[in-house]
């Protein structure tokens, strides 16, 4: 099915080479509200890139990084500030022209991510790779260190109150399973239980968008849900064959949660399965809802993207990448798709109405 039968869908920008995101790499991050993309380079390169890419101007910044893979680059809410990191342990911090600011090394040489406070006060970093898992430090917003929250983590999640972050220790090779909330004073709030247990690893979490409830993958394909509270809540069943990075996403509208299983989506209300949504050829690696909440695009080992209202009904389906769409990305206006594939091509896709395409 050619891109052309969708003419209310235009691609923009169809040869963006940038990195794979596995295990915990973000390979770009839409600005918050000003039409920039910061891009990491491929690891393939000796010297790796970030870019700040304009989409509007096409115009590209180069930023030299470092001479190791860049494993996260995220904007602040306030868009004034990227924050980096990589595989031989460092942070470092750049303005929005890609000016460095400052930097810093982590005593574990992979750091997975960093993820800035919903207020922009402060940073959590989260060490180790998916088999050698490390450590969460806390930071300040200009990274300087604050504190050592805990050992043999495997993935941190901020709660949208700015206040507080989830910690879950798990992972492939970690039999103490444990998920914990903290504050940024550094004092354990509570436990969430019950724990997965060693043959049920706990992998990564999600907060819904008004923070009531807890969501938490583990490796034997169960998503746990938990009120903010930590009162357990029940779990439910979803397919992660195919990405353990993009999984589920919460709706900012309602609050349920889109989850894969096999070649079709879940739209969950907790433990009540709301719909299913068919279509797709085979399974799905990419799941994320636009900012207004009335639109889920899915990413898929089809090659395909399609796009569905709250009704259960595709409204279109973006074709145009050769392998399977590992990460999607909408702009902070709801207009934009960034998307990309297991084979490096990225995409950038603007959504316009019928007529304005047809002035163009």
């Amino acid at each position: 099915m050619s891109r052309n039968e969708y003419p209310h869908i235009k691609l923009i920008n169809p040869k963006l080479k940038i990195l794979l995101a596995i295990d915990g790499i973000k390979m770009f991050d839409w600005h918050p509200f000003d039409d920039l993309i910061a891009i990491s380079s491929p690891s393939t390169i000796k010297k790796h890139f970030f870019y700040i890419y304009d989409y509007k101007t096409t115009k590209t910044h180069k930023v030299i990084s470092q001479n190791t893979t860049i494993t996260s680059i995220s904007w602040n809410h306030k868009g004034n500030r990227v924050v980096t990191s990589s595989d031989d342990g460092y942070i470092k911090l750049w303005d929005k022209s890609g000016s460095f600011i400052n930097s810093l090394h982590s005593e574990y040489h992979w750091i997975r991510d960093v993820r800035w406070a919903p207020n922009d006060k402060f940073l959590l970093s989260c060490s180790g790779s998916s088999m050698h898992n490390g450590g969460v430090y806390l930071w300040s917003k200009d990274i300087n260190l604050i504190g050592n929250i805990s050992k043999n983590t495997h993935y941190v999640d901020w709660h949208p109150n700015g206040d507080n972050f989830v910690v879950v220790k798990g992972g492939q090779r970690i039999s103490n399973n444990a998920i914990n909330l903290w504050n940024t004073d550094g004092f354990h709030m509570h436990s969430f239980e019950p724990i997965p247990t060693v043959n049920k690893n706990a992998w990564r979490a999600f907060w819904s968008k008004d923070g009531s409830t807890l969501a938490v993958v583990s490796l034997d394909n169960i998503l746990w849900l938990w009120d903010y509270n930590g009162s357990y809540i029940g779990n439910i069943p979803f397919d992660s064959r195919w990405s353990w990075n993009h999984m589920i996403d919460w709706n900012p509208l309602n609050n349920m949660i889109a989850s894969p299983y096999e070649n079709t989506i879940q739209i969950w209300d907790k433990l009540s399965l709301v719909m299913k949504l068919e279509g797709h050829k085979s399974g799905i690696c990419s799941i994320k809802w636009n900012p207004e909440g009335n639109i889920l695009a899915s990413g898929s080992a089809d090659n395909t993207i399609r796009l569905w209202d709250l009704s259960g009904k595709c409204i279109s389906i973006l074709d145009g990448h050769s392998d399977d769409i590992m990460d999607i990305s909408w702009s902070s206006d709801g207009k934009k798709i960034v998307s990309a594939s297991r084979s490096y091509e990225t995409f950038i896709w603007l959504l316009e109405e019928q007529e304005e395409i047809n002035k163009s």
